[in-house]
């Protein structure tokens, strides 16, 4: 007789988390399409350019929204405590960061910022400026939960498969940089993932494709038409050893300004 039950101390293996959903190239444009003339519009068009969690996104203010520069600042997020919604520090330490945003997102959020002035010459005393980027229509806070009502409706109406949510925006976000061959990491810290693990076992899916095509760039040393870039310094050459003159945060801007330029041709 067996005096204990042995299978108590079996550990058992980690459930395997399903792999994100995203929407493709086809996909994003099609929501678009039918998002257009919602007053939402560039929230979400925000959200697809950039890769702003929903309580990032509602907590905006235009203080930390930089038109010239094309950049933004996450300062702060919306949780919610015992039914309350109240603001909060973003969720990590690695989510207090600057994020560019693609060209295209421009227009449209200065188009945005007049139709919210123009809101509040409406309502005059009875607008609550509390310096939102995306508000109701009388400055108020925009709920979450509101927020992603608006999403539903639009996602059904442009036909998405079911089950893609808000978040699937952000997932949208970091599957077509890493598709267009932004490094993980450049990613990683524009997401604001607290680990370089998470950002890859989110997004292991996109990997297999890209592993071909990072093999394939042996070929020229192996066999195929040489590439001049790739040959041996002659001698005497000296590469130069001289530390970058830019910060972390300059190197992470310019590979990120790189990457949303192909954002802009697809927004």
């Amino acid at each position: 007789m067996v005096a204990r039950n042995v299978a108590k101390d079996v550990e058992l293996p980690p459930e395997k988390k399903p792999d994100p959903k995203f929407l493709a190239e086809k996909q994003v444009r099609q929501f678009l399409d039918v998002a257009r003339g919602h007053r939402l519009y560039a929230a979400f068009l925000l959200d697809l350019g950039t890769d702003l969690r929903r309580s990032e996104l509602l907590a905006l203010r235009w203080q930390n929204v930089d038109l010239e520069a094309g950049t933004l600042r996450v300062m702060k997020g919306i949780g919610q405590v015992k039914g309350n919604l109240l603001y909060q520090p973003p969720k990590n330490e690695t989510s207090w960061r600057t994020v560019p945003m693609p060209r295209a997102v421009l227009p449209e959020l200065k188009r945005w910022k007049v139709r919210q002035n123009q809101e509040k010459l409406l309502l005059g005393e009875a607008y609550h400026d509390s310096g939102l980027v995306f508000a109701k229509e009388d400055g108020t806070l925009l709920k979450p939960r509101t927020f992603y009502h608006h999403f539903k409706r639009l996602a059904e109406k442009a036909e998405l498969l079911s089950g893609v949510t808000l978040h699937s925006l952000r997932h949208t976000f970091a599957t077509l940089l890493l598709q267009y061959g932004v490094h993980s990491k450049v990613v990683q810290e524009l997401m604001g993932h607290s680990d370089y693990s998470v950002t890859m076992d989110t997004y292991s899916h996109v990997m297999p494709p890209m592993m071909y095509q990072a093999v394939n760039v042996l070929n020229d040393v192996l066999g195929e038409k040489k590439n001049p870039s790739l040959r041996t310094p002659r001698k005497g050459t000296r590469r130069s050893t001289k530390p970058s003159a830019y910060s972390r945060q300059d190197r992470l801007l310019a590979a990120a300004h790189s990457a949303s330029g192909n954002a802009h041709r697809l927004l």
